[in-house]
């Protein structure tokens, strides 16, 4: 539970990029959002509302900054190894109370993009 409020915590974080409209998401974007590039990057892939269309996120706290970007509160977590490595997260929106699923695809998860630092520092080891 604490790592769960610590990666919302991490989510609320605000950065300067404006929220765009959510022409896709599953949940309503939230007033007081912000929008990250990464985090706009992942939610242009996918809208999150099934496995063909789960966004594909490479950090597991990115799973949280979009539930929160999108004005909801996670419920419960199911992972998914069927047809791939998902994460099947039950939010509930805040604005209206509904509950709804969101689908993260985990596959890329943990690995470095090609020229991010933490590859370099492990190719010189």
């Amino acid at each position: 539970m604490l790592a769960l409020i610590a990666a919302l915590a991490l989510a609320t974080a605000a950065t300067s990029e404006p929220v765009p409209p959510a022409s896709k998401a599953v949940v309503p974007v939230a007033k007081a959002a912000t929008l990250t590039p990464r985090l706009q990057a992942i939610m242009a892939k996918g809208d999150g509302a099934s496995r063909e269309t789960a966004y594909p996120i490479t950090r597991l706290r990115d799973e949280y900054a979009i539930v929160n970007l999108l004005g909801a509160t996670p419920v419960s977590q199911e992972s998914v190894t069927e047809g791939g490595k998902f994460d099947v997260l039950t939010v509930r929106v805040v604005k209206t109370g509904e509950t709804r699923q969101m689908w993260f695809n985990l596959a890329q998860v943990g690995k470095a993009p090609r020229h991010s630092p933490a590859r370099r520092k492990r190719a010189h080891h």
